[in-house]
């Protein structure tokens, strides 16, 4: 009897990275201390709550990772793949998909193929009486290539949009985080 458990979660990821740019062309890049990287990643995570449902999450990336400096840092994957499947759902769990429509969204078979670009920057010291800067940026696309393409072998098509089959999400994103930490005296920091 498995009443006491409440999810069962199993993940699993790998990533390979190669210590250069990999890339059809000549890239003359040089930061005198640090390496670039080419990462290459697949994971997979599969969610059961016993009596409700289980979800299978693919996740698959291709992309570079470098520092330009000891205070910049950038990551780009021009590939990012995520599937999400329901696998199986209870009776009791579909009547509360169809109660809550923002939640059954969350649950939906989809398809997010895309790309993204993360810009960093600090300039923390190990000194706690010194003050810092500290800004994480990134843009995320996803499915304008899919639309595209869908818009031009299938001409117009409403929404859901599928590729293959698949329903697929489209949108663009973009997030930020800036942090100042000021010391205003020995000790005592904001």
């Amino acid at each position: 009897d498995l009443a006491f458990i409440n999810t069962i979660d199993a993940n699993f990821g790998i990533t390979y990275s190669v210590p250069r740019f990999l890339v059809p062309f000549k890239v003359n890049y040089y930061s005198g201390f640090y390496v670039p990287y080419t990462n290459f990643s697949l994971s997979n995570s599969f969610q059961d709550r016993p009596g409700f449902y289980a979800v299978n999450r693919i996740s698959s990336s291709f992309g570079y990772d470098w520092k330009e400096t000891r205070n910049k840092r950038h990551q780009f994957n021009p590939i990012d793949l995520r599937l999400t499947r329901l696998l199986n759902t209870s009776g009791a769990f579909d009547q509360f998909l169809e109660d809550n429509p923002r939640v059954e969204e969350s649950f939906q078979n989809v398809l997010i193929a895309g790309m993204d670009y993360t810009f960093s920057y600090s300039n923390q010291n190990p000194d706690p009486n010194q003050s810092s800067i500290f800004f994480n940026g990134n843009l995320r696309l996803a499915g304008n290539i899919l639309r595209a393409s869908n818009r031009i072998f299938n001409g117009q098509q409403t929404a859901p949009y599928e590729f293959l089959g698949q329903a697929f999400s489209q949108f663009f994103r973009i997030q930020g985080d800036f942090r100042i930490r000021r010391s205003l005296n020995k000790g005592k920091l904001i």
